[in-house]
Formats: structure tokens, sequence, C-alpha cells
């Protein structure tokens, strides 16, 4: 089924003025509602690459619809690129612009804040200084990292082996680690169970680190230990590259899932194999971000956001679309 621009913004308006507010906390409800609607809106809780994308095109398919976008971060790191940093081609400041362009341009407005609440049934979403009221939503929260899994990973755990699975402190930190480690050391980097954010991702990653030892530390090795049972994504492309470029850096070993960490040995454990890391990037299993429970669009049991792959709308709540790494 065809959904038209029309369509989308009149089904989400129909009913909403007969909803209550009345699952609400009453602190909440003191709060009030700010920005208050004057025709139609869309807000989007997510400003990465997903959420700024639709917000930009809502606005280019249809000015007179107005965009809330709400986005804690107060600059866009571009995640897909940022192992470019890791592998020392790019740098953080390469792959970080401001929002302005999506105010200045097409008209969205931006909120620098994180949403606390989301009631489906009043269509309202609420952030610090009170309630916002939508006629759909589009949800982009990215994921939530399964840190409790592997034991010891978090507090101390988390700080020595980072993941830098969203752009930002934590990629810069791995960065430095591999730039300071000592010829002839040795990485270890960790693949989680699939599904996770962009499947290829850890193995062009191995292949970027792989690439900066050959040229920088030289007689130093990678291990890669891949929980999975083979390459999840463009296997034959991987392993050709790694044969060809990277076999005397790359150890590969599949069914090596990380289940414990040492940080103050910097050990590395799997059930086979406890491995000394002088650079550790422990990459844990992934879910849909702690935001969709909110709305429980993440219905229990599962780890991500059932939608109609036509639409991206909510199996769960209708009038909410999810998009990007969030959906199963």
């Amino acid at each position: 089924m065809t959904v038209t621009r029309r369509k989308f913004i009149k089904t989400g308006m129909a009913g909403v003025s007969s909803l209550s507010v009345l699952n609400w906390p009453l602190a909440a409800l003191a709060q009030g509602e700010i920005m208050p609607k004057s025709g139609p809106r869309v807000v989007v809780i997510g400003g990465g690459w997903g959420g700024a994308t639709a917000a930009k095109y809502i606005r280019l398919q249809d000015p007179s619809i107005e965009v809330i976008m709400i986005e804690r971060e107060p600059v866009f790191r571009s995640c897909p690129i940022s192992n470019w940093v890791i592998g020392g081609l790019k740098t953080m400041s390469d792959i970080t612009v401001s929002y302005d362009g999506l105010k200045s341009r097409h008209g969205i407005k931006v909120v620098h804040d994180s949403v606390t609440a989301n009631d489906p049934d009043s269509r309202t979403v609420r952030v610090s200084d009170g309630l916002i009221k939508y006629d759909r939503l589009i949800v982009s929260p990215g994921i939530s990292l399964l840190n409790e899994e592997i034991e010891g990973l978090n507090g101390a755990g988390r700080a020595v082996f980072p993941a830098a699975w969203s752009a930002g402190s934590e990629t810069e930190q791995l960065r430095e680690e591999l730039a300071a480690m000592p010829a002839g050391g040795t990485v270890v980097l960790s693949v989680p169970f699939g599904p996770y954010r962009c499947p290829p991702g850890p193995y062009e990653r191995a292949c970027l680190i792989a690439d900066f030892l050959k040229k920088h530390k030289r007689g130093s090795k990678l291990i890669v230990l891949d929980s999975n049972e083979k390459i999840v994504s463009k296997g034959k492309l991987f392993k050709s590259a790694w044969d060809a470029y990277y076999s005397d850096v790359i150890d590969y070993r599949t069914g090596s899932a990380v289940v414990k960490v040492d940080a103050s040995t910097r050990t590395i454990s799997t059930n086979f194999d406890d491995i000394h890391a002088d650079v550790g990037n422990v990459i844990p299993n992934q879910r849909a971000s702690d935001t969709v429970d909110l709305a429980g669009l993440r219905p229990e049991g599962r780890r991500w956001c059932p939608v109609d792959p036509w639409t991206y709308e909510s199996t769960v709540h209708s009038g909410i679309h999810i998009v990007g790494d969030a959906t199963d």
C-alpha cells in the first residue's frame, strides 16, 4: 500500500484531540506544553543519519509540515566514517558538522535534549522543559550496548576496552591507543553476535587497523575474535583482502565470543583462550536503544523493534515510524 505525504499527516492527526493524557505522571503534566502546535507536525527523535535524513526530506517534500528534531548531542558525527579515524585516515573534526544547515536551509527546529517519556495515546513526548505534541513521530535512536553480558566489561572494563561503536570520545581513545602502542604489540578486536549495527563494520575496521599496523607498527598482530561462525557480511570480499594484504597481521578466529575481560591485566577471555591485549576493542552484543522502551516499541524478549517493511511504521503503535539501527 502506498502512503502519500498527505495521508501520512492526515491519518496521524485523526482523533488526536479526543485522546487523553491520563497515563502521564503529574509532574510531567505540571510542566505543560512547550512549542504549541499551529499546524501539521512531525517530531523526530534522534539526529543521526536516519533521523536527520528523515527530517530533511519531510521538509523538502512538504514545507507546510513543521518538523521538530530532538537530539541530545550538540553536533553530528558521522558514525560510518569513524572507522577511518581509527585507521588514521581522518580526524574527528573531519567527520563532525553542526546542525545549522538543517535549521537554516530546511527550517527544521532542533531541540538539544533527551526524551524522557513518550505517550503514543496522547501523541506527546516529554523533554526537560515540558511536553511536545506531534501528529506523527519518527524514532531513530540508535542502539544500546549490552556490556553486562560480558563479565567485567562495565565500569573499569569499558574504560580500558572501548567499543568505539558510536562516533565520539571512544573513537578518539582507540585511535590514540593504537598510535601509542609499541611495535610488536597485540591488538584484539571482538565482533558481536549478529544482528548488530553495521554488519560489515567490524571487518572493515579490522582492515583499517591491520593496514595501520603494517605501515607503522611492524611485527604487531591483530587478533579478531568473531562470536559468529563466519564473517556475517561481505565474507568473500574481506577474506580475499585479508589473504592478499594482511595475512601476516590478522589472526581471525571464528566462534570466539568474548565472555570476560580483566581491566587490571588487560586480559580478554573467550571460552578457549585468555589473551593479553596491548590495545583492546571489545564490541558487545547490541539491541535497540533504551529510548524505544519509553513507548514499548520493542516487545519483551526481543532486541529490535518490529516495523512494517514498506512504511517503517511500528507494528506495536500506529503513528510511530522507526528508522535506522533500532529496527528488526
